[in-house]
């Protein structure tokens, strides 16, 4: 490091940081227009929802699916064709996810 940069010296005093607003602050401005007459107040505003609730509506019922799933005798076979005609595919998804344990992981 020393062969290629020579010799590191720390600063002698911090440096300040760069602010952007405050750069744009000093933009010159443009000539002021004329006031815009007052609009009639406008309705309110609807919250965005939530992803949940921006779901649409569904019958499903998730504890009896679980519960047909779990218990089901033959879960590779007629058990998985079930679970198809169960789920509700407009709102909901079936994952299946397999984790790896690498070495180490877990001790």
């Amino acid at each position: 490091m020393v062969k290629v940069h020579g010799n590191i010296h720390m600063a002698a005093k911090p440096l300040k940081p760069v602010c952007v607003a405050a750069a744009k602050k000093e933009a010159p401005k443009k000539a002021a227009a004329p006031p815009k007459p007052k609009e009639e107040p406008k309705k309110k505003e609807e919250k965005p929802k939530d992803n949940v609730q921006s779901l649409p509506p569904t019958d499903f019922d998730l504890y009896n699916f679980k519960t047909f799933f779990i218990n089901h005798k033959d879960q590779a076979g007629a058990g998985v064709d079930e679970m198809y005609k169960m789920i509700d595919w407009n709102g909901w998804a079936f994952w299946k996810f397999e984790y790896d344990i690498y070495e180490g992981e877990g001790a």
